[in-house]
Protein backbone atom coordinates (compact mmCIF):
# COMPACT_ATOMS: atom_id res chain seq x y z
CA UNK A 1 0.00 0.00 0.00
CA UNK A 2 3.16 2.31 0.03
CA UNK A 3 4.41 4.55 2.73
CA UNK A 4 2.13 5.95 5.60
CA UNK A 5 3.11 8.48 8.70
CA UNK A 6 1.30 8.24 12.13
CA UNK A 7 0.63 11.21 14.35
CA UNK A 8 0.25 10.63 18.26
CA UNK A 9 -2.04 13.76 18.98
CA UNK A 10 -1.31 14.97 22.87
CA UNK A 11 2.67 16.29 22.90
CA UNK A 12 3.00 15.43 19.19
CA UNK A 13 0.29 17.60 16.99
CA UNK A 14 -1.23 19.57 19.98
CA UNK A 15 -0.90 20.61 23.91
CA UNK A 16 -2.27 18.28 26.53
CA UNK A 17 -5.93 18.98 26.93
CA UNK A 18 -7.34 19.67 30.37
CA UNK A 19 -10.68 18.79 29.70
CA UNK A 20 -9.67 15.05 29.02
CA UNK A 21 -8.63 14.66 32.31
CA UNK A 22 -11.71 16.64 33.78
CA UNK A 23 -13.38 14.10 31.57
CA UNK A 24 -11.81 11.34 32.99
CA UNK A 25 -12.34 12.41 36.36
CA UNK A 26 -16.02 12.83 36.01
CA UNK A 27 -16.84 9.26 33.81
CA UNK A 28 -14.79 7.20 36.59
CA UNK A 29 -17.26 8.72 39.05
CA UNK A 30 -20.53 8.42 37.17
CA UNK A 31 -19.86 5.27 35.79
CA UNK A 32 -17.90 3.41 38.27
CA UNK A 33 -18.48 5.58 41.29
CA UNK A 34 -15.09 6.31 42.68
CA UNK A 35 -12.97 9.75 42.91
CA UNK A 36 -10.32 8.85 40.86
CA UNK A 37 -8.22 10.81 38.07
CA UNK A 38 -5.32 9.93 35.41
CA UNK A 39 -3.05 11.82 37.99
CA UNK A 40 -3.20 9.13 39.99
CA UNK A 41 -0.54 7.12 37.22
CA UNK A 42 2.17 7.69 35.37
CA UNK A 43 0.09 8.30 32.30
CA UNK A 44 2.01 9.83 29.70
CA UNK A 45 2.26 7.52 26.47
CA UNK A 46 -0.73 5.12 27.48
CA UNK A 47 -3.80 4.58 25.95
CA UNK A 48 -6.91 5.47 27.59
CA UNK A 49 -8.07 1.71 27.98
CA UNK A 50 -4.72 0.99 29.79
CA UNK A 51 -5.29 4.17 31.94
CA UNK A 52 -8.60 2.98 32.85
CA UNK A 53 -7.64 -0.50 33.26
CA UNK A 54 -4.61 0.51 35.61
CA UNK A 55 -7.12 3.19 38.03
CA UNK A 56 -9.73 0.93 38.03
CA UNK A 57 -7.19 -1.84 39.39
CA UNK A 58 -6.33 0.71 42.28
CA UNK A 59 -9.72 0.51 43.73
CA UNK A 60 -9.87 -3.50 43.29
CA UNK A 61 -12.24 -2.94 40.14
CA UNK A 62 -11.71 -4.08 36.41
CA UNK A 63 -13.84 -2.37 33.36
CA UNK A 64 -15.97 -5.36 33.29
CA UNK A 65 -18.91 -5.09 31.30
CA UNK A 66 -19.66 -1.03 31.85
CA UNK A 67 -16.36 -0.34 29.78
CA UNK A 68 -17.95 0.87 26.12
CA UNK A 69 -20.56 2.51 28.74
CA UNK A 70 -17.66 4.35 30.39
CA UNK A 71 -16.04 5.53 27.12
CA UNK A 72 -19.45 6.40 26.17
CA UNK A 73 -19.78 8.81 28.70
CA UNK A 74 -15.99 9.95 28.42
CA UNK A 75 -16.56 10.78 24.91
CA UNK A 76 -19.63 13.45 25.96
CA UNK A 77 -17.99 14.61 29.22
CA UNK A 78 -15.05 15.67 26.93
CA UNK A 79 -17.18 17.48 24.94
CA UNK A 80 -18.63 19.40 27.89
CA UNK A 81 -15.56 19.99 29.17
CA UNK A 82 -13.86 20.77 26.02
CA UNK A 83 -16.52 23.52 25.05
CA UNK A 84 -14.44 26.78 26.54
CA UNK A 85 -11.16 25.31 25.91
CA UNK A 86 -8.97 26.74 23.34
CA UNK A 87 -6.38 23.92 22.16
CA UNK A 88 -3.03 24.86 21.07
CA UNK A 89 -1.21 23.46 17.63
CA UNK A 90 2.09 23.00 18.48
CA UNK A 91 4.79 24.31 15.97
CA UNK A 92 5.62 23.14 12.90
CA UNK A 93 2.52 20.82 12.67
CA UNK A 94 0.32 22.62 10.26
CA UNK A 95 2.98 23.62 7.69
CA UNK A 96 4.76 19.91 7.82
CA UNK A 97 0.83 18.27 7.43
CA UNK A 98 0.24 20.84 4.20
CA UNK A 99 3.93 19.45 3.20
CA UNK A 100 3.32 16.08 3.31
CA UNK A 101 -0.37 16.54 2.10
CA UNK A 102 1.01 18.16 -1.18
CA UNK A 103 2.95 15.51 -1.54
CA UNK A 104 0.33 12.62 -1.56
CA UNK A 105 1.69 11.40 1.29
CA UNK A 106 -1.34 9.37 3.33
CA UNK A 107 -0.80 10.28 7.14
CA UNK A 108 -2.75 8.48 10.03
CA UNK A 109 -3.33 8.77 13.51
CA UNK A 110 -1.65 6.81 15.92
CA UNK A 111 -3.32 8.02 19.82
CA UNK A 112 -3.51 7.02 23.26
CA UNK A 113 -6.95 8.79 23.16
CA UNK A 114 -10.19 7.42 22.21
CA UNK A 115 -11.45 7.84 19.04
CA UNK A 116 -14.34 10.32 19.98
CA UNK A 117 -12.01 12.12 21.52
CA UNK A 118 -8.90 12.21 19.02
CA UNK A 119 -11.69 13.17 16.44
CA UNK A 120 -13.32 16.00 18.57
CA UNK A 121 -9.26 17.51 19.31
CA UNK A 122 -8.02 17.56 15.96
CA UNK A 123 -11.57 18.61 14.18
CA UNK A 124 -11.43 21.70 16.61
CA UNK A 125 -8.32 22.85 15.73
CA UNK A 126 -8.79 22.18 11.89
CA UNK A 127 -6.72 19.30 11.03
CA UNK A 128 -8.72 15.88 10.87
CA UNK A 129 -9.29 16.55 7.57
CA UNK A 130 -5.56 15.55 6.91
CA UNK A 131 -5.39 11.90 8.27
CA UNK A 132 -7.09 8.86 7.18
CA UNK A 133 -9.52 7.71 9.78
CA UNK A 134 -8.89 3.99 8.28
CA UNK A 135 -5.36 4.22 8.82
CA UNK A 136 -5.28 5.18 11.85
CA UNK A 137 -6.36 3.56 15.52
CA UNK A 138 -7.10 4.76 18.70
CA UNK A 139 -6.72 3.91 22.67
CA UNK A 140 -9.77 2.70 23.45
CA UNK A 141 -8.84 -0.51 21.15
CA UNK A 142 -6.25 -1.82 23.04
CA UNK A 143 -4.52 -0.90 26.08
CA UNK A 144 -1.26 -1.96 24.50
CA UNK A 145 0.13 0.64 22.24
CA UNK A 146 1.80 -1.68 20.26
CA UNK A 147 -1.13 -3.14 19.37
CA UNK A 148 -2.54 -0.37 18.17
CA UNK A 149 0.39 0.22 15.77
CA UNK A 150 0.57 -3.37 14.79
CA UNK A 151 -3.11 -3.05 13.38
CA UNK A 152 -2.16 -0.54 11.34
CA UNK A 153 0.88 -2.60 10.10
CA UNK A 154 -1.15 -5.59 8.72
CA UNK A 155 -3.64 -3.38 6.57
CA UNK A 156 -0.15 -3.76 4.32
CA UNK A 157 1.47 0.09 4.52
CA UNK A 158 5.23 -0.08 4.15
CA UNK A 159 6.88 1.93 5.36
CA UNK A 160 5.02 3.12 8.11
CA UNK A 161 6.75 6.07 10.30
CA UNK A 162 5.70 6.59 13.93
CA UNK A 163 5.68 10.27 15.27
CA UNK A 164 5.60 10.60 18.78
CA UNK A 165 6.59 12.47 22.09
CA UNK A 166 7.27 10.34 24.52
CA UNK A 167 9.39 7.14 24.92
CA UNK A 168 5.99 4.94 25.49
CA UNK A 169 5.81 6.25 21.50
CA UNK A 170 8.99 4.93 20.85
CA UNK A 171 8.98 1.75 22.23
CA UNK A 172 5.36 0.61 20.77
CA UNK A 173 7.00 1.67 17.33
CA UNK A 174 9.80 -0.38 18.04
CA UNK A 175 8.04 -3.36 19.18
CA UNK A 176 5.90 -3.53 15.89
CA UNK A 177 8.83 -2.88 13.95
CA UNK A 178 8.39 0.21 11.94
CA UNK A 179 10.99 3.49 11.59
CA UNK A 180 10.52 5.80 14.92
CA UNK A 181 10.79 9.77 14.82
CA UNK A 182 10.66 11.66 18.76
CA UNK A 183 9.42 14.83 19.14
CA UNK A 184 10.74 16.61 22.15
CA UNK A 185 6.97 19.05 22.34
CA UNK A 186 5.73 17.05 25.39
CA UNK A 187 7.71 16.60 28.96
CA UNK A 188 10.56 14.19 27.56
CA UNK A 189 13.70 15.11 26.52
CA UNK A 190 15.63 15.39 23.46
CA UNK A 191 18.37 12.91 25.02
CA UNK A 192 15.46 10.60 26.66
CA UNK A 193 13.78 9.98 23.12
CA UNK A 194 17.35 9.12 21.96
CA UNK A 195 17.79 6.67 24.70
CA UNK A 196 14.57 5.07 23.81
CA UNK A 197 15.39 4.09 20.78
CA UNK A 198 14.19 6.96 18.12
CA UNK A 199 15.32 6.66 15.20
CA UNK A 200 15.08 10.06 14.33
CA UNK A 201 14.52 13.08 17.43
CA UNK A 202 13.52 16.79 16.80
CA UNK A 203 13.09 19.25 18.73
CA UNK A 204 9.82 20.19 16.93
CA UNK A 205 8.16 19.65 13.75
CA UNK A 206 9.64 22.77 12.14
CA UNK A 207 13.14 20.62 11.67
CA UNK A 208 13.23 19.94 7.79
CA UNK A 209 15.11 16.77 8.33
CA UNK A 210 11.86 15.24 8.76
CA UNK A 211 10.66 15.44 5.31
CA UNK A 212 14.61 14.04 4.63
CA UNK A 213 14.30 11.16 6.70
CA UNK A 214 11.08 10.03 5.24
CA UNK A 215 11.72 9.95 1.56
Amino acid sequence: MGKLVLFDIDGTLLKGSFAHEQAFRRAFLKVYGIEAGIDMLDHRGKTDLQIVIEVLKLFGLSPGSRQNLYFETLEKEFLIFSQPEKLEVLPGVCALLEKLKSRNIPLGLLTGNARGIAFSKTEKVDLLSFFDVAASAFGDESPVRSDLVEKVRKQGWNPIFLVGDTPRDIEAGKKAKVATIGVATGIHSVLQLTEAGADLVLKDLRDPHFIEFIQ
